[in-house]
């Protein structure tokens, strides 16, 4: 079972675990916390150590587009959970949404959220060709299809998101948001 925190750990508020296994026999306190920046979200955690009360260097995982901590209540560890809009569609997207609702959601990944629909509504206007051994002439077609693409892309994108970024959005209590988030991603066009 998780048990989301919210709001979301942060370097200024971070989960602190106490009694966390340091070396064979020690215990020490431990933090977690998602660090935000221009590259997207990472879960950082730190022990401290116990002889000189002072963090030890930070341990960084990649970055994603969101992080969610929350703790795992069959076994009380910190655990998290990330979503990318790289690999994934709008059904992912809902899966994670009813396991992480709205009210849980920091507004950069609220943002993040928007965007991934954005990017969901642009990919259905594109179509890929697999040209295997390509000539020259075939070639030169694709490099100007791919230009083409890099300028078009970002404007359908930022099209659809500002369109998102309309839609009225209430933040409502946990148990109901997966519902109201369900509805708006599922209503047709």
């Amino acid at each position: 079972m998780k048990e989301v925190f919210n709001p979301q750990p942060s370097e200024q508020n971070p989960v602190i675990v106490e009694n966390y296994p340091y070396g064979f026999t020690q215990k020490t306190k431990a933090k977690y916390y998602v660090e935000t920046t221009k590259n997207g979200q990472r879960v950082v955690f730190q022990t401290l150590n116990p002889k000189t009360q002072q963090w030890n260097n930070p341990k960084k995982s990649v970055y994603s587009d969101i992080f969610i901590l929350y703790r795992n209540t069959d076994n009380d560890h910190v655990e998290s959970d990330g979503f990318s809009s790289v690999y994934t569609d709008e059904k992912d997207l809902n899966n994670f949404l009813t396991e992480h609702p709205e009210s849980t959601l920091t507004d950069y990944q609220w943002k993040q959220i928007l965007i991934a629909l954005a990017i969901y509504k642009a990919r259905k206007h594109m179509t890929y060709t697999i040209v295997p051994n390509p000539t020259p002439e075939e070639e030169a077609r694709i490099k100007q299809h791919e230009d083409e693409a890099q300028k078009i892309i970002p404007s359908i994108v930022k099209h659809y998101y500002v369109e998102e970024r309309e839609k009225p959005r209430v933040r409502v209590a946990s148990d109901l948001a997966a519902e109201v988030v369900a509805t708006i991603l599922t209503k047709k066009e």
